[in-house]
Order: C-alpha cells, then sequence, then structure tokens
C-alpha cells in the first residue's frame, strides 16, 4: 500500500511534467507559425512593391515576376491583380489582363479601378454590351466626390442611349429639385422680410400711440408715417392715422374756443366772431369708427 502510494505520486509528477512539455510544444508551433505568416506577409509586400517599381519603370516582365511571387506568398490583394492586368494589357494579352482584373472584383468587389479598367478594356475591343455592364457598375460605386464619374458617364452616354436618356431624365430631375429649392428659399426669405416689417411697423403703431395718448399729435402721426413706409396700405395703422388726424383737429378746434370766449368776456365782439366763424369752418367730419 504504501509501496503503491509512492507510485502514484510519481506518476503524477511525471503526467505534469509531460503535460508541461506538450504546452511549451504547442506554444512553440503556434509562435513559430505567427513568425513565419509575419515572414511570408512582409516577403510578399516586398515583392508587390518591386514588381510596383519594375511596372514604373516599364520592365513589365520583371514587374510580374514579382507580382507573382507575391501572390505566391499569400498576397490576396485586389490592387496586384488589378496591377497584374494592367501589365498584361500593356503587353497586349488582354485575355489574360480580364482575368486578373476579374480576380481583383472578386478579392474586393467594391475595388473600383478594376472596374473602370475592364470597361475601357472592352471598348476598346468593341464590346459594348461588357463595357457598358462594367461602367455602370464603376458608376454605382462611384463616391460623391469621385473625379472619375464625370468621365466615364460621358462614356456612357456615347455608347449607351438608355443610359443616355436615363442620363437626362436626372438632370432634369435635378434641376426641377434645384428650382423648387430656390423658389422655397425665395418664399422663406420673402416671409421672413414680411414678419420682419411687421415687427417693425408695429414698433411704429406702439409708439405712435404713446404719442397720441399723451396728446402729441405731430409726433403720433410722424410715427404713423413711418408705420405705413415699412406696410404701405395697412388698414389698420390708415384709420389709426385717420383717427388721430381728427382729434388734433379737434384739438386745435377746442383752442380757438377758448380762445373766442376769452374775448368775448374781454369784450373783443369782433375779433370773437372772426374765431367763431374760423371754428365753423374748421369742423371735420368724424371719420368712421
Amino acid at each position: 500500500m504504501y509501496y503503491y502510494s509512492i507510485y502514484n505520486k510519481e506518476l503524477t509528477k511525471t503526467y505534469r511534467g509531460l503535460a508541461t512539455l506538450l504546452i511549451i510544444a504547442i506554444s512553440l508551433f503556434f509562435l513559430q507559425s505567427i513568425s513565419f505568416a509575419e515572414i511570408f506577409d512582409k516577403s510578399a509586400e516586398e515583392y508587390r512593391i518591386k514588381g510596383y517599381e519594375e511596372q514604373k519603370s516599364g520592365n513589365l516582365g520583371k514587374a510580374l515576376t514579382y507580382y507573382a511571387k507575391a501572390v505566391s506568398l499569400g498576397l490576396q490583394s485586389p490592387s496586384v491583380y488589378n496591377d497584374m492586368g494592367v501589365v498584361y494589357e500593356q503587353l497586349g494579352v488582354q485575355d489574360k489582363a480580364i482575368e486578373f482584373y476579374l480576380n481583383a472584383i472578386k478579392a474586393d468587389p467594391e475595388y473600383q479601378p478594376a472596374y473602370t479598367n475592364l470597361a475601357y478594356l472592352y471598348l476598346e475591343r468593341g464590346d459594348h454590351r461588357n463595357a457598358i455592364a462594367f461602367f455602370r457598375e464603376r458608376i454605382k460605386k462611384a463616391p460623391t466626390d469621385d473625379p472619375w464619374a464625370e468621365k466615364i458617364k460621358k462614356e456612357l452616354i456615347k455608347i449607351d442611349p438608355e443610359y443616355k436618356q436615363e442620363y437626362i431624365h436626372q438632370q432634369m430631375e435635378v434641376k426641377r429639385r434645384q428650382l423648387e429649392e430656390t423658389q422655397r428659399q425665395l418664399r422663406q426669405k420673402a416671409h421672413d422680410e414680411f414678419c420682419l416689417k411687421i415687427i417693425r411697423s408695429e414698433k411704429h403703431l406702439e409708439r405712435a400711440r404713446q404719442f397720441w395718448n399723451e396728446k402729441k399729435f405731430d409726433e403720433a402721426l410722424d410715427q404713423f408715417d413711418l408705420a405705413l413706409a415699412v406696410t404701405p396700405d395697412n388698414p389698420k395703422i390708415l384709420k389709426l392715422k385717420k383717427r388721430c388726424l381728427y382729434e388734433k383737429e379737434v384739438d386745435a378746434i377746442k383752442l380757438k374756443a377758448e380762445r373766442a370766449m376769452e374775448k368775448l368776456d374781454s369784450g373783443e365782439l369782433e375779433s370773437a366772431k372772426k374765431e367763431i366763424q374760423e371754428i365753423l369752418t374748421a369742423i371735420p367730419k368724424e371719420p368712421v369708427q
């Protein structure tokens, strides 16, 4: 029993040691895998850069070699496939160019240069059906600030009567919306200006009433005129102005009457008579309420 216990303990230690070694081995394997992957990625990118440099220098054969090495190392980049398509097209191997442009689209369906290159290649070959299809796809994916968009639209207008009609309709719709927006803005501006005029007119009207209540008729009439200058032919202001003018004339007649009574009291009969006659001819007609 004692021997078995010791053996069991020793066996447990052995298992633990083996497990530790296994974990270390697995960790090393993954670390090596990650390291190898990084090396491959770095090498692939270096080949891509070399390929692009050779392509710019006009060394198309070398460019293809480097690009092919980058792809063989796992670089699934749409730009690499697209560049390979460009090189093949420059070499006059159009079928291979089409193949690699399609590979670029397969790697990234949103990669726009491949659609453009395919469309122009098909256009050069006289294949308007495929050219139209890829031009249309390119337009669909174009952002609002895409400098290529207008150029591609012009190409489509030349070769696609249906798109030409669509484009004309779109332009007419754009102009219609712009016109509607301009009219809306003009209406809004006119409304805003009208509201400002009403506010200014009401301020003058308020001052006119204050002067009127203080029997300052001339100042009140000036404010009525300012209000009418802002809102001409305003019936409300016109009626108030007439009423104010009537009260001004009535007030003036009252002063004349007071002077006539004073002259009567002082015995100045002729002068008093003259004042009374002026009063009778000056009595205004009361305006409509």
